[in-house]
């Protein structure tokens, strides 16, 4: 059986590292290691990538610290993996934020369940939170490019990562299940209180130009 490694890759704990820890370990696939990568003066890439090199895993999944995996993610990520020989795969997500005791919750499914790199020219259309990738895959973008996370990059560090492995003939599937629980909260780095939006716009479409170039 192959081995999943799940890493919580974090600079500070906003409230929920225990529950992100927790699910990981609730996982109903027997042969996951959970690696905690703690890096307070680090960036989210450079956190990432240190991640990467403390596993033994065949495959890779990532868990923000203030989210949550529903306790079959591990094992039908593995099942898609494995029936579709994908290099990675991505999923539905169940997207929420708590007001006032209550969980307001927005399934979140894909619209195109076939993507190409041509699919990210104007927007990413994988849900972050859901995907896995084997390690041989983040292996070979390291050995091709020397990096795995673009640590340069203040956001958009994954979606370059996927855009890279399609722009160079590796290939993504969609599993159609649950994968993630992902949080919306003010503290959040990407649509949190004080985050200026359109430099935010700016530097993600500046991460698509890479690779659809005027």
């Amino acid at each position: 059986m192959k081995k999943v490694s799940i890493i919580i890759n974090y600079s500070e704990d906003r409230g929920w590292l225990h529950e992100a820890i927790a699910s990981a370990h609730a996982q109903d696939y027997p042969n996951v290691e959970v690696i905690v990568e703690y890096g307070p003066d680090k960036n989210a890439s450079e956190n990432a990538n240190n991640g990467i090199a403390r596993c033994t895993g065949d495959y890779i999944k990532y868990l923000s610290e203030d989210d949550f995996l529903p306790p079959d993610c591990v094992s039908r990520s593995v099942e898609t993996l494995e029936a579709t020989g994908a290099d990675f795969i991505y999923g539905c997500a169940y997207n929420f934020r708590d007001i006032e005791g209550s969980r307001k919750v927005t399934e979140i499914v894909p619209v195109n369940q076939q993507v190409t790199l041509k699919d990210f020219r104007y927007r990413n259309p994988l849900h972050g939170g859901t995907l896995m990738y084997t390690k041989e895959a983040l292996e070979f973008v390291r050995e091709s490019r020397g990096f795995i996370f673009d640590q340069s990059l203040e956001d958009a560090q994954e979606t370059d990562l996927n855009m890279w492995l399609l722009s160079h003939d590796r290939r993504t599937e969609f599993c159609p299940h649950f994968l993630y629980w992902y949080r919306y909260h003010d503290k959040q780095t990407s649509t949190g209180r004080g985050i200026n939006q359109v430099k935010r716009a700016d530097r993600i479409n500046a991460v698509i130009r890479r690779y659809f170039p005027a």
